[in-house]
């Protein structure tokens, strides 16, 4: 599920996902809002389907306790899953399913144009509670490979999405959470 109210990102998080899973599994899944799955097993991807799925989730952007813009909360919750950022986090929900994508589902992204998805027409999960904010706000890997190529912008832009990296030369698009830019460049 994705709330109405999700940002950019977050709907594009519920989307790769979605894509993925459907990869995985041969299965589609549809993306809904939290009203429609009311009583059935779901995955809250975002803070508003986080809320509905478990009310009082701590999702903080601030403070002690601050996930900020990069951090991710991945929770079971009865028979549903949370993936989620922050309350308005520009990265944190898509780093949660990339997250969840690698750690539990067994997804790997090797290079833009090279992943391994693995084949199961049954796909059980066991989710471990985590709540984790990255060290570094600035995550970079500078490497040709890595620099978007004039064929294949947003190979490079995914990929690098999906490895959690969030740097000036990425030139990540807004709706996939952006990236900082350095100064005078």
């Amino acid at each position: 599920t994705v709330a109405d109210s999700a940002t950019p990102p977050e709907r594009h998080a519920a989307q790769e996902l979605a894509a993925y899973l459907g990869k995985v599994t041969g299965a589609a899944f549809a993306i809904v809002a939290p009203r429609q799955t009311v009583g059935r097993p779901v995955i809250a991807v975002g803070p508003g389907a986080a809320s509905a799925l478990r009310p009082g989730i701590d999702l903080n952007r601030a403070g002690e306790q601050a996930l900020g813009d990069d951090g991710i909360v991945l929770q079971a919750v009865g028979q549903g899953l949370v993936l989620s950022g922050s309350e308005g986090a520009k990265r944190g929900t898509l780093y949660a399913v990339y997250e969840f994508l690698e750690r539990d589902v067994g997804v790997r992204w090797w290079t833009p144009a090279a992943e391994y998805v693995p084949r199961r027409p049954t796909l059980r999960v066991s989710v471990a509670a985590t709540r984790y904010v990255p060290r570094f706000v600035y995550r970079e890997t500078l490497c040709r490979a890595l620099q978007p190529q004039a064929g294949d912008p947003d190979g490079v832009a995914a990929f690098a999405v999906r490895r959690r990296q969030n740097g000036h030369f990425a030139s990540i698009p807004a709706d996939w959470g952006g990236h900082y830019t350095l100064i005078g460049w």
